[in-house]
């Protein structure tokens, strides 16, 4: 089955439950390029079973896509999609990750995408952090590195438009008390809105909270933070035959395709603007 229709049952089921507005996503150059593919990701479904047109139908929205390329070497690129009909996008840019220290490193980008929610502006950073393959030490001062990025734009942010709301999500490769978080944290004042026992990551026995959101202070004054949370829809996970329980259901194991969705579960963050 298409991994677009994959992802658009995560999107009826989110909306569902959590009235999405806008959704992250991590995908391979070419699965969604580009504002003008969302055309061609909805019209490609009209030629797919019927099963996939009544997922589709059932959704109803108008769903646009923020994507820009990366220089990641495995061709994995962060995006956004978000309900046009809910909020009005301003702007969006890719945060390059340079390193002077380490001229061949490439990883994915930071996606930045600043949104109009009624009278308030909202500026919302993906992120996708260099994974600790090689050993969480030997690979900490590249996350340390993305981290200090990601903190000198926020400050630029917040010192231009101090009252303007910021929110900070995607899979940062670490858990509390990582010495990028720390950096993150200490820099720029972001607060963690996530704060789960429940990971949304699974290594072999052990859940993690690796996928992350942050807001800062101007974000609490304004929204009311209904709930976080993960999505642990059972569509979503399997059963751990080596390490019991259940795991997320992936799409790969190896080179074997499993029709699975990934092996992380959706995290996400419940907002209002506060009365």
């Amino acid at each position: 089955i298409d991994k677009r229709f994959l992802l658009l049952k995560i999107i009826k089921a989110l909306q569902k439950t959590h009235k999405s507005v806008i959704l992250e996503c991590f995908i391979e150059d070419d699965t969604l390029a580009h504002h003008e593919q969302i055309k061609r990701f909805y019209s490609g479904i009209h030629k797919k079973p019927e099963v996939m047109m009544k997922v589709y139908d059932e959704i109803k929205n108008d769903y646009e896509v923020v994507h820009f390329d990366s220089p990641d070497r495995r061709g994995i690129d962060v995006a956004l999609i978000y309900r046009s009909e809910r909020i009005k996008l301003i702007e969006a840019e890719n945060i390059p990750i340079h390193l002077s220290w380490n001229a061949s490193f490439r990883t994915r980008d930071i996606l930045k995408a600043s949104f109009q929610i009624g009278g308030d502006t909202l500026h919302v950073f993906i992120n996708h952090w260099p994974s600790k393959y090689g050993g969480a030490l030997k690979t900490a001062p590249f996350r340390n590195a993305v981290a200090e990025v990601l903190a000198n734009r926020i400050l630029e942010i917040s010192k231009a438009h101090p009252g303007h709301r910021i929110l900070v999500m995607g899979d940062l490769n670490a858990e509390s008390g990582e010495e990028c978080l720390e950096i993150l944290e200490s820099k720029t004042s972001m607060v963690s809105a996530f704060d789960h026992k429940l990971g949304s990551h699974k290594y072999q026995n052990k859940w993690s909270t690796i996928d992350r959101i942050f807001v800062n202070q101007s974000f609490i004054e304004r929204f009311d933070i209904l709930n976080t949370g993960v999505h642990r829809a059972p569509m979503l996970l399997e059963a751990d035959h080596k390490f019991l329980g259940d795991k997320p259901k992936r799409s790969f194991v190896g080179l074997k395709y499993q029709d699975g969705y990934s092996d992380h579960l959706p995290v996400y963050i419940n907002f209002q603007v506060s009365q």
